[in-house]
Formats: structure tokens, C-alpha cells, sequence
């Protein structure tokens, strides 16, 4: 009752928030632990404009302090915390706003990019997600690329504006195709290394399969 009333006030907006707990023995509430906590919702928006269509968020067994949340409604999770799984369901424009939000500014930086204010959409021949993204070194230049989830945690980016693929950068004798390929290799990098800090709750990718209608969106959880 706590964590979903926590929720539902820091989001904007929400059609639904489910949160699960079990621990329905009396020794785990009495030392602090629960096996599970699922957390379900529909259309959440926060208050700073990040959105999803629906999310599923599973973590195992954790350690909490009761007396906290008895005393001042606070849920604190113990060290080491939880570790589990997310799924998202994302409409493109919902992809766009993840893709713009302050909190992967970090790992923007980090890449020396950032991504162009279209929403990202589904080439139907190839089924690839195609993303446009301006980079530091030259920016005026808009480049488009199409990303490809693979297993494993890795992904395979193409820059269509110049035909490159981030796995053969190697190949390129033109110094237009090496930067070209170059750039492709770090929004290869955005993906795979990407990690969100939601107050706690560590998000990291996974995979993820591009679908007629959006990014259907497989994370770790740390919480």
C-alpha cells in the first residue's frame, strides 16, 4: 500500500499501478525480508515527461526496514538491495522521450552525442529501428542509423546515410566511412553500456525487440 501510494504521487499521470508483495509467512516480516515484489502499471507518465505504455518490474528477495516505514512511511531497502528484471512497452514517441530525457544525458555525454527530436520509427523491410542523432564533432550534419537487437546484451547499428555497420569498422579504407562507422560504433556503445538511476532503482539494458507499434524493452533492476 505504501510503495503504490508512493507511486501513484510521483507520477504525472497513470491508468493503473499494481505493486505485489510476497511474503506471507511471519518469520520474513518479522526479520525484515520479502521473497518478491512485482510491480505493474499502464500508461504511466512522470513528472518530468518520461512515459511508457505498460511496465512490469519483478526484483527478488530483499531486506527492509519496517520500522522505517511504521514510523515515517518510508521504504528502505537494505544493502546489497534487489536484483531483478523490467519489461517495458514503449510507443515510438514514448521511445523518443526516454531517448531525450535528462537522465540519459550522462551517457549521451559520454558518446559525444545526442538524438534528433524526431520519434525513432520501424523500417518495415528490415524490421530495424531507425534513430537519427546529431554528434558533437559535426553539427550541423544529421545522421540517420538503423539499430538491429541482438543477443546477449549487444546490439548491431547501421548508418544508412552512408550504408556503414558498426561491426566492420576495421574494413573502411575512406575517412569519411571510418568516422562514419565510427559514430554508428557508439550509438552501438549508448545501448549496451546504457544505465538509468530512477532514485535508487538502477535500470540497465538487456534487449529489446522493435515491433509494428514500438520497443517492447528488457532491463536488469537494481534496486
Amino acid at each position: 500500500t505504501v510503495a503504490s501510494s508512493i507511486l501513484s504521487f510521483n507520477l504525472k499521470k497513470q491508468t493503473s499501478v499494481t505493486v505485489s508483495v510476497n511474503s506471507d509467512d511471519f518469520e520474513a516480516l518479522t526479520r525484515g525480508k520479502v521473497r518478491e515484489v512485482q510491480i505493474k502499471g499502464t500508461d504511466w507518465s512522470s513528472k518530468k515527461n518520461l512515459t511508457c505504455k505498460s511496465l512490469d518490474i519483478s526484483v527478488g528477495e530483499v531486506e527492509v526496514d519496517y520500522g522505517k516505514i511504521v514510523t515515517t512511511g518510508r521504504i528502505e531497502i537494505k544493502k546489497p538491495g534487489g536484483r531483478g528484471r523490467a519489461k517495458l512497452f514503449m510507443s515510438f514517441e514514448d521511445f523518443r522521450n526516454f531517448l531525450k530525457h535528462p537522465l540519459t544525458n550522462e551517457a549521451l555525454n559520454e558518446v559525444r552525442m545526442t538524438f534528433e527530436d524526431e520519434a525513432p520509427k520501424r523500417d518495415e523491410a528490415s524490421e530495424r529501428l531507425v534513430l537519427k542523432a546529431i554528434f558533437d564533432e559535426e553539427r550541423n550534419a544529421v545522421r540517420t542509423f538503423q539499430m538491429q537487437p541482438l543477443e546477449d546484451e549487444r546490439v548491431d547499428v547501421c548508418d544508412v546515410s552512408s550504408g556503414t555497420n558498426s561491426s566492420n569498422s576495421s574494413s573502411n579504407s575512406s575517412s569519411s566511412s571510418s568516422s562514419s562507422s565510427e559514430q554508428a560504433e557508439r550509438v552501438k556503445r549508448f545501448f549496451e553500456t546504457l544505465e538509468l538511476d530512477l532514485m535508487g532503482t538502477k535500470l540497465r539494458y538487456r534487449n529489446m525487440r522493435v515491433l509494428e507499434n514500438g520497443v517492447a524493452l528488457d532491463l536488469y533492476v537494481l534496486v
